[in-house]
């Protein structure tokens, strides 16, 4: 594949992932400065990403657990698909 074409295909791909990452660190930013610290929060939803990936790092380091994990040996990744996440913090 020439590199004209292989951009073409990661460009979106790429720009997703950053649009993705952006909205997440605005949702957590926005947690963070309307929730009373130490107060329970539950945040879950279609990430479309999977362990390792920059947004679940972004979400774990920020003091959420990954409620899938905390349960099962396994990631939630499951027949080539992204699962539904539920983090608890």
């Amino acid at each position: 594949m020439d590199s004209e074409k292989q951009e073409f295909i990661t460009r979106p791909v790429e720009q997703g992932m950053e649009k993705r990452f952006s909205e997440v660190r605005t949702l957590l930013e926005c947690i963070e400065e309307n929730v009373p610290e130490g107060a329970p929060v539950v945040l879950m939803g279609d990430f479309n990403d999977v362990e390792g990936s920059a947004v679940y790092e972004e979400i774990i380091t920020t003091g959420f657990a990954d409620a899938y994990r905390l349960k099962n040996e396994s990631s939630g990744y499951i027949r080539g698909t992204e699962s539904d996440t539920i983090y608890r913090g």
